[in-house]
Order: C-alpha cells, then structure tokens, then sequence
C-alpha cells in the first residue's frame, strides 16, 4: 500500500469516528462527577431539609477536591460539558472553603475563551465569592424575581453590566426576566 493511501484512511477515520479518535476524556473522572451531580440535584429536588443538603455538598466537594487532586481541574476536554458542569455546581453549592472557592476561579479565568470551561460559570462563582465577602457582584448572576423581573441587588456596574453579562455568555436582565419570571 502506498503512504498517500494510508494518510488518507487516516483522515478519513478521524473524520468518522472523531471521538475515538480525538477525545482526552478521562471517563473514571467524568463518570464520579455525574454520580456527585445526581446526589447533588437528587437533594434539592427531595429534600427540603437544608441540613441533609449542607451535608451532601460537604461530601461532595470533599470528593470534587480528591478528584481534582488525581486528575487535575476537570475542563470540557477532561470531562465533557455535563461532568464539568457537575463541578461546577459542587462548587458553586459550598462556597465556604474559601482556598478551593479560588482556587476553582482562579483556574476558570485563566481558561476562559478557550473553550476548556463554560465561561459564565465563572461569573456564577465570581458573584457568589463578592456577595459572601460583602462586595458587590460584578454580572449579576445572583439574584431573584420580584413581580415578573430579574432583580440583582448590590452590582458594582449597572451602565457595564449588559456587555458583561454579554461577553461571558450570559442573557440579558430582560431576555432573563423573560424567561424565568414569567
């Protein structure tokens, strides 16, 4: 067989089957993190119990670190967009260990606009760090309805808060209002 032939059958596999091919997907990390998804969800949609919910994220996020210390921070091409998701939401649901809290954001705003993070989870957790320290958040992306519009209390910029909202991925105030507070 010629080498043009085989370099071509390459090619043409990858294009086929790209995700034998191609995927750093790490499925033991991928698979423990939507495992912890579900306790996670599965707590907040059962349980109206708070105390049962603090103690799941704790557990959690005791396992999102153990994790992270075998694999490394869990970005899309580690774990694809669900698993790295989960982690997200571990995080954002037990805020209180402060050096992991940066660690995690830290790592998510050197990633963001390559594709390696879902760049508005980084303003879910950048908000969420700002209300704890009693500052000002910065997109808006902590708050609740009152009388069918979003309202986001204590936000450092409310002229630059559309193109924020914007440029990390985000709907706008009103596309928001429109769809969760109706």
């Amino acid at each position: 067989m010629n080498i043009k032939f085989l370099l071509s059958l390459f090619l043409f596999t990858l294009t086929i089957f790209p995700k034998f091919s191609s995927s750093n997907e790490i499925p033991e990390f991928k698979s423990e993190l939507l495992v912890l998804r579900k306790l996670d969800q599965k707590i907040r949609r059962d349980n109206t119990y708070w105390e049962d919910a603090k103690r799941m994220d704790l557990s959690n996020h005791k396992k999102l670190k153990q994790l992270i210390k075998k694999f490394g921070f869990p970005t899309i091409h580690k774990v694809g967009v669900d698993a790295h998701r989960a982690a997200f939401l571990i995080t954002q649901h037990n805020p209180h260990d402060k050096s992991f809290f940066k660690y995690y954001i830290n790592n998510m705003k050197s990633k963001l606009g390559t594709g390696a993070v879902i760049d508005k989870y980084y303003a879910f957790l950048v908000d969420r760090k700002n209300l704890l320290q009693g500052k000002k958040q910065i997109y808006g992306t902590q708050g609740k309805c009152v009388n069918g519009e979003w309202k986001t209390p204590d936000t450092e910029n409310t002229l630059l808060l559309p193109l924020l909202r914007k440029d990390i991925g985000l709907p706008s105030i009103k596309e928001l209002s429109d769809t969760i507070c109706i």
